[in-house]
């Protein structure tokens, strides 16, 4: 377990597992918390397998890879070139009902912004009662003004879910986004989303309120989600570097 107590941090190329934890209490890689602000901190480049037992008999509230709350706000934190798999919730919770499996998760008490997810990897996030309870980015309370960017989600009951407190602004780009059993986006918000250039998991673009057959979206808190353009295949690199453009200027004397 790895806390985060103060701005200006950076946490980054260190391996995270705790596979014979079996406590009850909630079992988390990475916490970033403050009963104030926090800011500019940056986790990267890490591997977060396992944070938990998958036999532990319950759960609080569940099991994350980075778990960020802060009583404040939260403010330029960026999250990329994780990877994040197995991480699994019980079926029983304690306190606070049915446990949620969740790889990256942001709550704020006051109206945050600038957070960016991009590069990671993340797949396996599973639960031991109902798949909607694991989600691989939950974006929850007063956190808006997030660019979620070519990441791939995968093999997880959710890809991305906005619970219906999320603030607004939130950016779905260049990720691939596939084989998530429930839906590869939950709308849960009453905002809108744009989610355009991500692969679905079919050339057909998403199934739900996206009518293809890839990975579903869902829009249930009177939200809306723009997916269209998406892409139509795989992308081996959700996002290649740009491409340089060489240009010659002759200097000539005089």
């Amino acid at each position: 377990l790895v806390w985060i107590r103060a701005s200006d941090v950076t946490l980054e190329g260190f391996t995270n597992t705790n596979p014979s934890a079996i406590s009850t209490a909630d079992n988390s890689a990475i916490i970033c918390t403050s009963a104030g602000n926090l800011s500019n901190v940056k986790i990267l480049n890490n591997i977060i397998d396992a944070p938990a037992s998958p036999s532990r008999p319950s759960a609080d509230f569940g099991t994350f890879g980075i778990n960020c709350i802060t009583g404040g706000t939260l403010s330029t934190i960026e999250v990329a070139g994780n990877i994040f798999r197995n991480i699994h919730a019980p079926a029983t919770g304690g306190c606070c009902g049915t446990p949620v499996a969740i790889a990256i998760f942001f709550y704020a008490d006051a109206a945050s912004s600038g957070i960016n997810i991009h590069d990671n990897v993340i797949h396996d996030i599973t639960s031991g009662s109902s798949a909607d309870r694991a989600r691989a980015i939950t974006i929850s309370s007063n956190v808006g003004d997030v660019a979620i960017t070519c990441n791939e989600i995968y093999n997880n009951g959710v890809g991305i879910r906005l619970t219906s407190s999320a603030g607004s602004g939130v950016e779905v780009h260049h990720n691939n986004i596939s084989n998530n059993s429930v839906y590869g986006l939950w709308n849960a918000s009453p905002n809108a989303v744009n989610a355009e250039n991500n692969w679905w998991g079919a050339a057909d673009g998403p199934s739900g309120v996206g009518g293809g057959s890839g990975d579903a979206i869902a829009n249930t808190g009177g939200g809306s989600v723009e997916f269209d353009p998406w892409l139509a295949a795989l992308q081996s690199d959700p996002c290649p570097p740009p491409s340089v453009i060489q240009v010659g200027i002759d200097i000539k004397p005089g």
